[in-house]
C-alpha cells in the first residue's frame, strides 16, 4: 500500500542552499528581463554591449541583496538557541521570496509571448479575465514554492559529507560577487564624478508666479481663430490675446510628442538631448538640466499632468524636474530616488522599467490599477483621456500648494486621427463612429472644446483671485500630421504685461528662456533658445528633427519603421525653416524637398537663401552635436 507524498515536501535544507537558490532563480528573471528588452527597440538601442552586461549584473546583484535583507532577520531569528525549533519555519517563510519571483517571470513571460504574437494580453483584461489572471498567478505561485523547496534540499544533499568548502565560505564568496556588482557602479559614477549641476538660486522679486504651461496636442495655428481661421475655434484665446504675448509665426523642434515635450522643458535641441521616440532617454548631465529643476531650486513645487506613455518627464528619464509627473514622484520612494542619482543611468533605468513592467501587471490582475493600450486609446480610442480632470488638479495645486506652483498639463483631445470631441458645432451630424482620419469638422470641434475648457479654468483663477498671479503659457507640441506648420504660442503675464506682437519666427525651444527670463533668473549656457521678451534674431533658423518615414505591411497592416542606423540612427528627416520656407533632407535618401510655410504672417527679405544654405545649416547643427556628417555632403540638392 503506497503513501501519497505531501504536496509541499519536507524542508531540509539551510539558509545559504536557499540563499543559492534565490541568487540563481533572481538572475535568470532578470536575464529574461534583460534579454526582452535588449533584442526589441528600448532604451538599450544605443547602449554598448559593455554596458548592457553591466546593468544586468549590477541589477540582478541589487534584487539578490535585496532579497538577502528580507531575509536576514528571518536568519538571525533562527540562529538564537531557544528559537531553533522555529528554523524550519523559518525557511519555509523565506521560500516565499524566490517562488514569488519565479511567478512574476512566468507572468511576464507569458504576457509577453501572447501581446508579441496574439496582440492579447494583461493591458487587453477586462472583468473576469483579470481574476483568472490573478488565480493563476496564485497557482503559479504555489507550484513555484513547491519547486523552491525541492530545489533547495536537493542543493542541500549534493553539499552534504563532501569535501568542498563550507557552507560558510560559499555563502561569504556569493555575497563577495554581490558586493562587487553592487560596488562598482556606484565608485565609477562617484569616480567620474556627477552629472547633476546644482542650478543657481537667487532671490526673486516680490512674490513667485505661479506658471501654467500648457501644450496642445498637434494643434494648427492655421485651424485657430486666434489667427485668423474661418471658423471661431479659439473664442477666449482671441480676447486673451489682446493682453498677451503672441508669436505670429512659432514652430516645434520635434515632430512628435516625446522628443518636442522634452526639448520644452530642457530648452535643448533633440540633435543634443537625442531624444526623438517613445524608447529614447536622456542620460548624464541631460538628465537634470531641465527648467523645472531651475523652478524647484527657486522654491517651486512643480507638477506634470500628461499622459504617462507620451509625455512623461520619468519615462524619458528627466530627473529632479517633478515633484509629482502624473500621479508619481521618486521621492516617493527615496530608494529609487537615491537609486537614480548615484547609479549609471542605463543600470538605473533599466532596474526602474522591471518594476513599472511589473507593478502595472500585477496592480491590474488584482485591480489595485487599470492598465491601458497607450497606442489604441490615444489614437483610435472614443474614451476620454481626462483633460479637464488636469485642469482641475492643477487649479487645486495652485490653491493647495504654500509655494509658487509651475504645472505642465499636456492636452490630449485634439491629438489624431481621430477626434471625439463632446459637442459637435462645426460637424453637424456627422457620426463620430464612422468618421474616417482627420476629419477637419470634428478637429475644429475639438479645438473649439479646448478653448471652452481653458475658458473655464481662467474664470475659476479669477474667481479664486490667482489670475493676476499666473503666468498661463499656450503652447503645442508638433503641427497636425507632423508638417512643417504654424503652432500657437501665447503667453499671458501677471498685469497683462509684455503684451504685443511677434512677427518673426519663434520656436518652442524659446518657452524656457522666456519663462526664466520673466523670472530674472539666468538662462544657463545649455539652453539653446532665446528668451521672447529680449529682440529676436531675425536671422535665426529653426531646425525640426523627425523619425525616419514608416511603411504599411501590406498583409498585416502593421506599421513599421526602419531600423536606426548610423550615423543619425532614430533621425530619419532633419527640417530648417527660413522666414517663409521650409526645407527637408532625408537622411537616409539624402534628397530635399522644400514648401512655403502655410498662411504665414509676415514678409520675407532673403531672397537669396536656398537649399544649398539650407543643406549647410542641417551639417553645421548636426556636426554640433557629435555626429558624424560627411555622408550629409552627397545630399541630392534639385531644388532652388
Amino acid at each position: 500500500m503506497s503513501t501519497r507524498k505531501p504536496f509541499f515536501p519536507n524542508i531540509q535544507s539551510s539558509f545559504y542552499s536557499l540563499a543559492v537558490i534565490t541568487a540563481a532563480v533572481v538572475f535568470l528573471a532578470v536575464f529574461m528581463e534583460w534579454l526582452f528588452a535588449v533584442t526589441r527597440p528600448s532604451f538599450f538601442e544605443y547602449a554598448s554591449f559593455g554596458n548592457k552586461i553591466f546593468a544586468y549584473l549590477t541589477d540582478a546583484s541589487l534584487i539578490t541583496a535585496g532579497c538577502f535583507i528580507l531575509m536576514l532577520p528571518f536568519f538571525l531569528l533562527s540562529r538564537i538557541r531557544k528559537l531553533e525549533k522555529l528554523r524550519k519555519v523559518v525557511i519555509y517563510f523565506c521560500c516565499f521570496i524566490p517562488a514569488f519571483i519565479l511567478a512574476c517571470l512566468v507572468l511576464l513571460l507569458a504576457d509577453n509571448f501572447t501581446y508579441t504574437l496574439f496582440k492579447f494580453g494583461i493591458v487587453s483584461t477586462t472583468g473576469i479575465l483579470r481574476v483568472v489572471y490573478a488565480v493563476l498567478f496564485v497557482a503559479v505561485t504555489v507550484v513555484s514554492y513547491r519547486k523552491v523547496i525541492m530545489m533547495a534540499n536537493g542543493l542541500e544533499k549534493q553539499t552534504v559529507n563532501r569535501k568542498k568548502p563550507s557552507t560558510g565560505r560559499k555563502l561569504l564568496l556569493l555575497s563577495s560577487f554581490l558586493v562587487i556588482w553592487i560596488a562598482i557602479p556606484f565608485m565609477t559614477t562617484a569616480l567620474a564624478g556627477s552629472s547633476f549641476e546644482s542650478n543657481s538660486q537667487i532671490a526673486l522679486n516680490n512674490s513667485k508666479p505661479d506658471i501654467v504651461l500648457i501644450t496642445v496636442d498637434g494643434l494648427n495655428a492655421e485651424n485657430m481663430s486666434l489667427y485668423g481661421y474661418r471658423n471661431d475655434t479659439t473664442p477666449f484665446l482671441r480676447g486673451l490675446s489682446s493682453t498677451s504675448l503672441l508669436a505670429e509665426n512659432a514652430f516645434s523642434n520635434a515632430q512628435g510628442t516625446i522628443g518636442s515635450v522634452t526639448s520644452i522643458l530642457t530648452g535643448k535641441y533633440p540633435a543634443e538631448t537625442r531624444v526623438l521616440r517613445s524608447v529614447d532617454i536622456l542620460e548624464g548631465k541631460d538628465t537634470t538640466q531641465n527648467l523645472p529643476a531651475i523652478l524647484k531650486t527657486n522654491g517651486y513645487y512643480t507638477a506634470q499632468l500628461a499622459y504617462s506613455y507620451y509625455a512623461d518627464a520619468y519615462k524619458v528619464n528627466m530627473l529632479r524636474a517633478f515633484d509629482s509627473a502624473n500621479g508619481k514622484t521618486y521621492e516617493q520612494s527615496r530608494v529609487f530616488s537615491w537609486l537614480a542619482y548615484n547609479l549609471p543611468t542605463y543600470s538605473a533605468y533599466f532596474l526602474q522599467e522591471m518594476y513599472t513592467r511589473l507593478a502595472d501587471r500585477l496592480g491590474h490582475i488584482f485591480f489595485v490599477l487599470d492598465m491601458t493600450d497607450a497606442y489604441r486609446r490615444v489614437t483610435e480610442a472614443p474614451e476620454k483621456i481626462d483633460d479637464a480632470q488636469k485642469l482641475e488638479a492643477a487649479l487645486d495645486l495652485i490653491a493647495t500648494e504654500e509655494a509658487p506652483v509651475f504645472v505642465h498639463i499636456h492636452w490630449m483631445g485634439t491629438h489624431g486621427p481621430k477626434f471625439y470631441p463632446a459637442e459637435q458645432v462645426f460637424s453637424g451630424n456627422v457620426d463620430v463612429d464612422l468618421q474616417g482620419k482627420f476629419d477637419n469638422r470634428l478637429y475644429d470641434d475639438s479645438i473649439l472644446e479646448f478653448d471652452h475648457a481653458l475658458a473655464d479654468f481662467y474664470q475659476s483663477l479669477q474667481a479664486k483671485g490667482s489670475a493676476e498671479n499666473t503666468v498661463l503659457i499656450i503652447a503645442s507640441d508638433h503641427s497636425l500630421k507632423w508638417t512643417a506648420s504654424r503652432l500657437p504660442l501665447l503667453f499671458h503675464f501677471p498685469g497683462n504685461s509684455h503684451a504685443g506682437t511677434i512677427e518673426g519666427n519663434v520656436q518652442n525651444l524659446d518657452i524656457a528662456p522666456t519663462i526664466l527670463d520673466h523670472l530674472g533668473l539666468p538662462q544657463p549656457e545649455w539652453m539653446a533658445g532665446q528668451s521672447l521678451l529680449q529682440p529676436a534674431d531675425p536671422e535665426r533658423p529653426v531646425f525640426i528633427a523627425a523619425i525616419p518615414k514608416s511603411t504599411k505591411n501590406p498583409d498585416t497592416g502593421k506599421v513599421v519603421y526602419p531600423d536606426p542606423e548610423p550615423p543619425f540612427y532614430q533621425f530619419g528627416r532633419m527640417t530648417v525653416v527660413e522666414c517663409d520656407t521650409w526645407y527637408r533632407l532625408g537622411l537616409d535618401s539624402l534628397e530635399f524637398d522644400h514648401g512655403r510655410v502655410k498662411n504665414y504672417q509676415g514678409n520675407c527679405e532673403n531672397e537669396s537663401f536656398g537649399a544649398r544654405d539650407a543643406l549647410e545649416m542641417i551639417i553645421t547643427h548636426f556636426g554640433a552635436y557629435g555626429f558624424e556628417t560627411d555622408v550629409l555632403q552627397g545630399a541630392v540638392i534639385d531644388t532652388p
